[in-house]
């Protein structure tokens, strides 16, 4: 079934988009919690950042839900919406090769999940409409399940790779992510827009 749905190219450009995403956001998330473990210290201060941060983001997210993200896909598109994220975790990723203090990174965990939330997921559900009805419901089924757990997966043996088998130091992995968010910037600029008129 997989097989037969990446025969189509806009579903391919669907899934490689989703992959990114993937392996950007653990790449992200891997150093974000290594920030967060090293400044809070006990279970009940760590419990309480973490919650404090999550309402944080959940407010941000709605907000943008409900004031940007219908505007952007107006007036600018699907496309431009997808261009966003990349760049909000492009911009987080960067920052945290300059070992920023905890506050900051919250900040930009806050700014990428949000993002990630409200405006990207909107645009990226776009994306399928143009998909004949006949792939559009397993190519969704198999890009949510399968190809954003491989994107886990791969950033995961990526870290492996670069800090434990290779012992390289931390900025490598970050500069992979960076990387990954500029190929993710190119899938999108190849999209057609659906929402385009």
């Amino acid at each position: 079934m997989g097989v037969l749905v990446f025969t189509d190219r806009h579903v391919r450009l669907i899934a490689s988009i989703v992959l990114l995403l993937t392996l950007g956001k653990t790449v992200f998330n891997y150093h974000y919690f290594h920030v967060v473990d090293a400044e809070v210290s006990g279970t009940d201060r760590a419990a309480s950042f973490f919650g404090t941060v999550y309402a944080v983001t959940n407010l941000t997210s709605a907000v943008l839900q409900f004031l940007v993200t219908t505007w952007v896909l107006r007036r600018l598109g699907a496309r431009a919406g997808l261009t966003f994220l990349p760049t909000v975790l492009f911009a987080a990723i960067a920052a945290l090769l300059l070992s920023p203090p905890l506050l900051l990174a919250a900040a930009l965990n806050v700014a990428q999940q949000s993002v990630s939330y409200s405006i990207n997921q909107s645009s990226k559900e776009l994306l399928y409409t143009p998909c004949a009805e006949a792939i559009k419901y397993r190519a969704k089924a198999v890009i949510d399940m399968f190809v954003f757990r491989l994107g886990d997966a791969l950033a995961a043996l990526l870290l492996l790779l670069l800090h434990t088998f290779l012992g390289l130091p931390t900025w490598t992995s970050l500069v992979a992510g960076c990387l990954c968010m500029v190929f993710w910037l190119v899938m999108v600029l190849r999209a057609d827009d659906p929402t385009a008129e």
